[in-house]
């Protein structure tokens, strides 16, 4: 399985938009009845971070400014829905499943209409030829490894901590605030190097990866049931978000 390299471009304005380019303070604020400026601020920030990648990317073509602009309207589409749904939301049905997994049902729909916008009119635009160079020793594309290496960090991280894979809140599970600060880059670093060992075919590395972390944690396991599961479904839900990704981005071969 590989990823069209013109849909891979599209994907990377996206990621860079939403999750980069998106300061902490418009994620928290943009969907809030009261915050319109903030909300129009992030559509504009996502529009102009989209056209700066597709027009670098892409040889420039009708359709190319058909897809900028295209995919910057539904995003604001897709984004003022969202913002509706947070203001008036009464069902309780769509109260807990905005509630517990906004982010996966966002981004699924964005990557839905990214999609669809690529099948109508990014077939026939062409990448530009430096980004089609392979790099020598690197086993895949770079662009979809890039991709790859920006989708396991900042979006994964964001899905892992808010819970929306699974919610550790519930089941007071709670870490202490010194291992919490140190777990998001020690998850960084530990989806890095699976991530490195995935694309060059050696699986059998990551039990390092897994040993390093229940050494380093062993006493606080040994000790602390609780902790014991907090820090298996956490490394797990990390190593298969970064197989998932792989998989899909044409990275495992």
């Amino acid at each position: 399985m590989t990823i069209d390299i013109n849909f891979a471009v599209i994907l990377l304005g996206h990621i860079l938009a939403d999750f980069y380019f998106q300061t902490d303070l418009i994620a928290l604020n943009k969907n809030q009845s009261g915050n319109l400026k903030i909300f129009i601020v992030h559509i504009v920030e996502y529009s102009i971070c989209m056209g700066i990648i597709l027009f670098l990317g892409i040889e420039f073509s009708k359709n190319l400014g058909i897809i900028w602009l295209a995919s910057s309207f539904i995003h604001f589409i897709v984004d003022l829905f969202k913002r509706l749904i947070n203001r008036y939301k009464t069902c309780h049905k769509v109260r807990f499943y905005f509630d517990n997994h906004g982010i996966i049902i966002d981004q699924a729909i964005h990557i839905c209409t990214l999609v669809l916008i690529w099948y109508l009119w990014g077939r026939s635009i062409n990448v530009r030829h430096l980004i089609l160079q392979n790099i020598e020793y690197l086993p895949v594309r770079p662009i979809p490894l890039l991709v790859g290496f920006l989708c396991i960090l900042r979006p994964v991280g964001i899905i892992i901590k808010k819970g929306e894979l699974w919610d550790f809140s519930k089941h007071n599970i709670q870490p202490e605030t010194s291992v919490q600060n140190a777990g998001k880059m020690i998850g960084y670093l530990e989806r890095i190097i699976v991530l490195f060992f995935i694309i060059y075919q050696q699986y059998g590395a990551i039990a390092f990866v897994l040993t390093a972390k229940s050494v380093a944690r062993f006493k606080e396991i040994e000790t602390n049931k609780s902790m014991a599961e907090y820090y298996l479904i956490g490394t797990l839900l990390s190593i298969v978000s970064v197989f998932f990704i792989a998989l899909v981005l044409g990275l495992c071969r």
